[in-house]
């Protein structure tokens, strides 16, 4: 039996509507993402830069350096999403921070929350996550 010409096939109808769903998606919050990876190796190189020197300020001092190399955009604060700390002899780093991204033509936006810690062990291993 020969198709008719003209029917609109539904199975390639939600594959096509799929694909322009995923690609639409990653235009609008995949550059947040991309800054979440940026920040994570940046708060890695901060924590391995405190393990090796023992001293928080040069710590700070990597972190501001990568910052700026990694050029991570001014949505982000530095100064209020991200803090050093130690608990017992693990040296700490963490950034945490919100990004609210805009749907295009409307007024409404969804906040995604972001959070990367580097911690460094007593035995110089670094978990990120």
């Amino acid at each position: 039996m020969a198709r008719r010409r003209g029917r609109i096939n539904i199975v390639g109808s939600l594959i096509t509507l799929t694909i322009v769903s995923a690609i639409a998606g990653g235009i609008l919050f995949g550059p947040y993402y991309w800054d979440h990876q940026l920040v994570k190796e940046t708060v890695r190189s901060a924590a391995l830069k405190w393990a090796e020197t023992t001293l928080e300020h040069k710590a700070k001092q990597k972190l501001d350096d990568e910052w700026e190399y990694r050029e991570i955009p001014a949505y982000i604060d530095k100064a209020a999403a991200c803090s050093f700390n130690t608990s017992g002899r693990r040296k700490i780093v963490t950034c945490a921070w919100a990004a609210h991204v805009y749907y295009p033509l409307t007024d409404y936006y969804k906040t995604i929350y972001f959070e990367t810690t580097s911690e460094v062990t007593s035995g110089g291993k670094v978990n990120t996550y």
